[in-house]
């Protein structure tokens, strides 16, 4: 026995939220387009903050031990990193 439903068109139109719709989809891209920018940015933070310390000599045993340009380079990549990982959270909050 099948029963029919009468289903009205809600006023914005039918929207697929299923795990083969087209909304779920563009949930995933958008997932995968913050990931391209939050992991290298974690991995630039991290690079940045062991060459900066290496930068300024807390951390020892290397040839950039110690040197000044380390402990330039080092902050610079730092920043990036941190920036990127600031675009990739603002570009999830839209």
């Amino acid at each position: 026995m099948t029963q029919r439903r009468n289903l009205e068109q809600p006023p914005g139109g039918w929207i697929a939220t299923g795990p083969g719709s087209i909304g779920s989809r563009l949930e995933i891209r958008s997932v995968k387009r913050i990931w391209l920018f939050v992991v290298p940015g974690v991995i630039l933070v991290l690079v940045g903050l062991v060459w900066t310390l290496q930068g300024v000599g807390v951390l020892g045993g290397s040839a950039m031990s110690g040197s000044t340009l380390w402990a330039i380079i080092g902050p610079i990549v730092l920043i990036v990193g941190v920036v990127l990982i600031a675009v990739g959270i603002a570009r999830r909050r839209r």
